[in-house]
């Protein structure tokens, strides 16, 4: 009657009290039924403000019907709905109690079994348990229970969504315990299981970068590499993908992958945006694309290094000399002699280099001045004299004034090689004009005339050179000594040999005995 009218409160009341107050009667279950079937009814109409009240008289009328009749057909679902409830108000203890005896983990109170639970009710308790372990940070715990309900099976699928996050969440949260006790390897695995519980989660791709981390403090390089490049490919718009740039760049670097750990710093470079950060991080993949014998992307690197940024001029001129070096290497001799003479090119003047950096512009210049003096050399003279005479003296300045410009800079080994090869120069032109084609059809008398007058163009030249090598002779004084000095004094105990030859002789004796 109260029921038929509304009064859900009342009629629940009076259904219990005929279940329980009363001498037992042929109504007492149907009765009892209807007194938690009541208060059902009353909870779903509750407003927020009493249904603690009502979740509590559910409960107690829900537990007093399964202790009464724990055969009857609706003791499980009455007993899971008491679980839920019981969740609900946090009294979480209790819940697990009623769980367990749902999940057959325990006896009823009058020690008989449970009726039959159907898989639906086993899916319910294994979500509430699972929430409970979880709201207990019993990762494990949960995990196991949430796996269990989504095994049997989720129907609706707003839960089946949510029961999936909180499987990867719970499997996430007991690696991050592992992680933080020092147990990295289970950790490392225990994130990696997040991916295989829930791919498409948020947490998944977290979980992923934490396991690379995992793997690389302990020095599993190769596995890292693995999980980060994973990472990279899932997740190309993720917000710790600059992070998984970062590993993976010393990751590679560990494991002697040096080109892509070069292409990772790049990323490194270009990312930040900033030019100093950008330009390290330049040089670094350089020498790392060098380090791997890739010579065509440290050429490319080095010539990027050295055009798009403001270098100090010692570091700028160490770099160029560095594709100097990578284009004889690779046999690309134009492409080497363009930075040669960028180099050579470099305005010392006033400026105070390092004994390397002059050492640097000097060898340069020394290989242009080296080529002009090859040139210089392969200039014959023959008829007309006077025309080809010329042309030979215009290459002689030039490889002089090449060869100046490098003693000038006054590096030793290229000082003495420079005041050789002037000599040699001046040397080799009154050789040359005593060697040159004589006209047809002279006579004796004038071939004779025209030898002297060869013979006086040609000392002048001879005379320069010997007072030249003299320069490289007089340094032995000072306590220098190399092939280029030697090579003067030969040429000096051939030219004069009443004055020099007995001079190198004594000299490489002594030398010999030191």
């Amino acid at each position: 009657m109260y029921a038929e009218k509304g009064k859900y409160e009342l009629a629940a009341d009076a259904y219990f009290k005929s279940a329980y107050e009363y001498p037992a009667h042929h109504y007492s279950r149907e009765a009892a039924y209807a007194a938690v079937d009541t208060n059902n009814r009353r909870l779903k109409r509750s407003k927020n403000s009493n249904k603690s009240r009502i979740r509590e008289d559910l409960i107690l009328s829900s537990a007093k019907f399964v202790t009464k009749f724990p055969k009857d057909k609706q003791t499980p679902q009455v007993r899971v709905r008491i679980v839920e409830e019981l969740f609900r108000l946090k009294q979480y203890d209790n819940s697990l109690i009623h769980a367990n005896l749902i999940l057959g983990d325990a006896k009823l109170e009058n020690g008989s079994r449970n009726q039959k639970i159907t898989d639906k009710q086993k899916m319910a308790v294994n979500v509430v348990v699972g929430h409970i372990a979880f709201d207990r940070e019993d990762y494990l715990k949960a995990q196991a229970s949430y796996q269990q309900a989504l095994n049997i099976g989720i129907r609706k699928k707003k839960l089946r969504t949510l029961v999936s996050k909180r499987l990867a969440a719970s499997t996430y949260k007991y690696a991050e315990k592992l992680n933080e006790s020092g147990n990295l390897l289970a950790a490392a695995e225990g994130f990696m299981a997040v991916r295989n519980v829930s791919p498409t989660s948020k947490i998944s791709a977290q979980a992923q970068y934490d396991a690379a981390v995992a793997y690389i403090n302990l020095n599993e390089w190769k596995r890292a590499i693995e999980v980060l490049e994973r990472f990279r490919r899932d997740y190309p718009g993720h917000k710790l993908q600059s992070g998984a740039t970062d590993k993976l760049a010393m990751a590679y670097e560990k494991t002697g992958q040096y080109s892509k750990a070069a292409t990772e710093i790049l990323r490194i470079g270009e990312r930040s945006g900033k030019d100093n950060v950008f330009r390290d991080a330049t040089l670094q993949a350089a020498l790392l694309y060098e380090k791997d014998n890739s010579r065509k992307n440290a050429i490319s690197t080095y010539k990027a290094y050295v055009r798009n940024f403001r270098l100090p001029l010692e570091e700028s001129l160490e770099t160029k000399q560095k594709l100097t070096d990578l284009y004889l290497q690779s046999g690309q001799i134009q492409k080497r002699h363009y930075w040669i003479k960028n180099i050579a090119a470099t305005k010392t003047k006033n400026k105070k280099l390092s004994d390397r950096s002059r050492y640097i512009v000097a060898s340069a210049s020394n290989i242009l001045a080296e080529q002009k003096l090859r040139a210089y050399e392969k200039a014959s003279l023959k008829l007309p004299f006077e025309r080809s005479l010329k042309r030979k003296r215009k290459l002689m300045k030039s490889a002089l004034l090449a060869f100046e410009k490098v003693a000038k800079l006054r590096v030793e080994e290229f000082t003495t090689a420079s005041t050789h090869n002037i000599a040699s120069i001046y040397q080799q032109l009154g050789v040359a004009i005593m060697n040159s084609q004589r006209p047809n059809g002279l006579s004796p008398e004038e071939r004779e005339e025209y030898d002297l007058l060869l013979e006086e163009q040609a000392y002048p030249f001879e005379e320069k050179a010997i007072s030249v090598y003299e320069l490289n002779a007089n340094r032995i004084t000072q306590g220098i000594y190399d092939e280029w000095i030697q090579k003067s004094m030969a040429k000096l105990a051939v030219i004069q040999p009443a004055r020099y030859a007995k001079q190198e002789v004594t000299h490489e004796m002594y030398t010999a005995l030191d």
